[in-house]
């Protein structure tokens, strides 16, 4: 798990950037979870959030790569 990888304010940007690259996304079901993203390995991996007060969300392993290129992306963009 990363903790500080993506932050709360960048959720619609992802979606957009899901979207963009046609990588299936759902909305998290129960209290924690936000986002749930289908991996090539038909899986879900789901983006959770924190305790209160936190400005980032939780993101499983298996994520972390896909995150990184979202991120890099953005910046690429100059966001």
């Amino acid at each position: 798990m990363h903790r500080q990888l993506l932050r709360k304010n960048r959720l619609s940007d992802l979606k957009a950037f899901l979207d963009n690259y046609k990588i299936e996304w759902r909305e998290g079901k129960g209290k924690w979870e936000i986002i749930q993203i289908h991996m090539d390995n038909d899986t879900w991996q789901s983006i959770s959030k924190r305790a209160k007060g936190s400005s980032h969300f939780t993101v499983p392993d298996p994520l972390i790569e896909l995150i990184k290129a979202f991120l890099y992306e953005d910046k690429k963009n100059g966001n």
